[in-house]
């Protein structure tokens, strides 16, 4: 089955997925409500990015050290600043509540937590996380790193061996390890522990990659499908409700660019806006629900259903608010400097070098 919508514009299926996907982690931490399945946006997450990130580099052929470099750096300048400009928004905040609300004390990162955080490291090194939501920034970095870093060796093997669709059957096969990985760490295990290291979500990034290769007319629609169907038995049969959301997921996706909708479905501006700023609003929506619950506790205490829903209506307005400044101050500008960075050298004939 070959489908026409390579050459679409902006995904706006995607867009709206993000959105969605953001909003249930908020809601998740928004006073425990939604908690269980807003967690589950997280792994929605994890495949979007499966998606986008071979989608963005889908007219870049990885083939040299410094081609990887462009692709590493841009996706460093696209993520980094609001994601540095969040670590000093929360640091803010915190000193802030300290400051007027000193019944309430959170203990203030250290210099090396922050150090650790600068470099995404704080979860493989066990420092004190600034904002706990990071430990899913700390994930991504790690899979753009090695989605690079396998691109390249396959080109590489292709290079050398001359076999054909060696890429599809090197990913094949590592996704098939982090299936193992994944059973043993939160099926056999039952671990509600985040791991703080990618290979364990690499499936689900990995069912987020089939998808593209499915946009893009890589593989065909029947073996996505039932690849996806072979997923879905086996995470109900192992009772694991995040496998189902990411496979369930991926199957939206499919399902989509099948029927050409990939820009078209879903297409409201509100959940559109959400979208837009959903990596922002990810970034800070924690601390300012914990500042603005620790406010609203000490003026109010004992609360009736109509004030607790008035505070839920001025900490969404706030951390909204908050998220779109960052957005339009911060995320957009990286984005376009990104994007710049990476024409630019493209556009240079040393990179096309082996």
């Amino acid at each position: 089955m070959k489908f026409k919508q390579f050459n679409v514009g902006r995904l706006t299926f995607i867009d709206q997925l993000r959105g969605i996907a953001c909003l249930m982690v908020v809601m998740c931490h928004l006073n425990g409500l939604f908690t269980y399945y807003g967690a589950l946006g997280v792994e929605i997450f994890f495949v979007l990015s499966g998606f986008i990130i071979p989608y963005s580099v889908r007219k870049i052929d990885i083939t040299n050290v410094k081609l990887l470099y462009v692709f590493l750096v841009r996706r460093f300048v696209r993520l980094a600043p609001p994601y540095y400009a969040s670590i000093f928004i929360t640091f803010l905040i915190y000193s802030a509540q300290n400051i007027f609300l000193k019944n309430h004390h959170i203990v203030l990162p250290s210099p090396l937590d922050i150090l650790a955080s600068i470099f995404f490291l704080q979860f493989i090194l066990n420092f004190e996380p600034i904002n706990p939501v990071y430990w899913t920034i700390c994930i991504e970095s790690q899979f753009y790193v090695f989605f690079g870093l396998l691109l390249l060796f396959c080109k590489k093997i292709f290079i050398l061996c001359k076999i054909k669709n060696i890429e599809f059957y090197i990913y094949q096969f590592t996704f098939f390890v982090s299936l193992l990985l994944y059973y043993k760490n939160y099926v056999a295990n039952i671990s509600s522990e985040h791991s703080a290291i990618f290979v364990s979500y690499w499936i689900m990034f990995g069912i987020g990659i089939m998808s593209f290769w499915s946009f893009s007319n890589k593989i065909s629609y029947r073996y996505v499908v039932t690849v996806f169907l072979l997923l879905l038995v086996l995470s109900v049969f192992w009772k694991n409700i995040e496998l189902v959301t990411a496979t369930l997921t991926g199957f939206f996706i499919v399902l989509c660019t099948y029927r050409e909708k990939l820009a078209d479905w879903l297409n409201f501006p509100l959940t559109q806006f959400f979208g837009k700023i959903s990596y922002s609003l990810y970034l800070i929506h924690f601390p300012v629900i914990v500042v603005m619950t620790n406010f609203f506790h000490k003026i109010d205490g004992k609360k009736t259903i109509f004030e607790a829903l008035f505070d839920f209506v001025v900490m969404f307005i706030t951390f909204t608010t908050l998220s779109a400044i960052l957005y339009y101050t911060v995320e957009i500008p990286a984005t376009k400097l990104a994007s710049t960075l990476s024409s630019s050298v493209m556009d240079s004939k040393t990179l096309q070098k082996k």
